[in-house]
């Protein structure tokens, strides 16, 4: 559960100064019109998937676990809606990108 405290304080972080504006991006997207927006938008991204996973590791951190395959599940539905805010918003960037 360790694993899950890091990379949840770490995506929270990076979330944060993405929200900022202190984010690495790719390239294709540097010096473009919507940098700063598109900075903005992954920073969520990465609010949205860390959050809720802190979350998770306060209320498990101190569980005994016997079976792992309930707490998987549960961290693979948590993660869902930062997998499609990404997904939905990586499509709009593209096609502005092609303007």
């Amino acid at each position: 559960m360790t694993v899950v405290l890091c990379l949840s304080v770490f995506w929270i972080i990076y979330g944060m100064l993405g929200v900022l504006g202190i984010q690495n991006i790719p390239e294709k997207y540097k010096d473009s019109d919507f940098e700063k927006e598109y900075k903005q938008y992954k920073g969520i991204g990465w609010l949205l998937l860390g959050i809720p996973m802190f979350v998770f590791w306060l209320v498990v951190h101190n569980m005994d676990i016997s079976n792992k395959v309930p707490f998987v599940i549960v961290m693979i539905v948590i993660a869902l809606p930062a997998v499609i805010y990404d997904f939905v918003g990586d499509r709009k960037y593209q096609k502005l990108l092609k303007k």
